[in-house]
């Protein structure tokens, strides 16, 4: 009689297990089914695949927005920015002219006079050089920078610093060929 209890006890205990898999199974199925609508509200907000082939005209867009303030509202997401070297940007970038085109700023940093474009980096024994066209047409020539953080073809805007000096940098600027003042090229 022992026997025959334990050979049920082990049938039990088999069809319990099949039981929870069978509903995991389904609970899993369903949420599959859930998450694939979900995605697809947020593809196609208009619906616009419903409407073509079955004629059903919906729209998600206030279902998107309750979700995304509800996902928001659970979970903090910052998203950091493809460029890692971000910089605090100033609108106002001064110079502090010395004497034959020599220059200082606030700080030990280059930054830019307006939006630009570097043309070239160049490295002369200890320090380094740089050309940089600016958007207003002038064409700038950096010289005496002991380290500089961007590279060729690298695309900055007003204030970006792009270069570090230790007393004092070099600049000379051109515009249409001919060689200009800081107070024309910051114009």
């Amino acid at each position: 009689m022992m026997h025959i209890n334990q050979i049920r006890n082990r049938i039990n205990k088999k069809e319990n297990k099949g039981r929870i898999l069978s509903f995991l199974s389904l609970l899993m199925i369903i949420l599959s089914l859930i998450l694939g609508g979900m995605i697809y509200m947020k593809k196609d907000e208009n619906g616009k695949f419903l409407s073509e082939n079955f004629g059903i005209s919906v729209n998600f867009k206030t279902f998107n927005n309750k979700v995304n303030s509800l996902v928001n509202s659970l979970f903090k997401f910052e998203f950091e920015n493809k460029k890692n070297n971000d910089q605090l940007v100033s609108n106002s970038v001064m110079y502090i002219p010395l004497e034959n085109n020599m220059f200082t700023s606030e700080d030990t940093s280059v930054s830019m006079l307006h939006d630009g474009v570097i043309l070239g980096v160049y490295q002369d024994n200890d320090s380094y050089s740089l050309l940089v066209s600016y958007n207003n047409g002038v064409v700038a020539s950096y010289s005496s920078l002991n380290e500089v953080i961007v590279k060729q073809y690298d695309e900055l805007n007003k204030g970006e610093k792009f270069a570090s000096y230790q007393d004092s940098f070099k600049v000379l600027f051109k515009k249409e060929g001919k060689l200009i003042s800081y107070n024309e090229a910051i114009i």
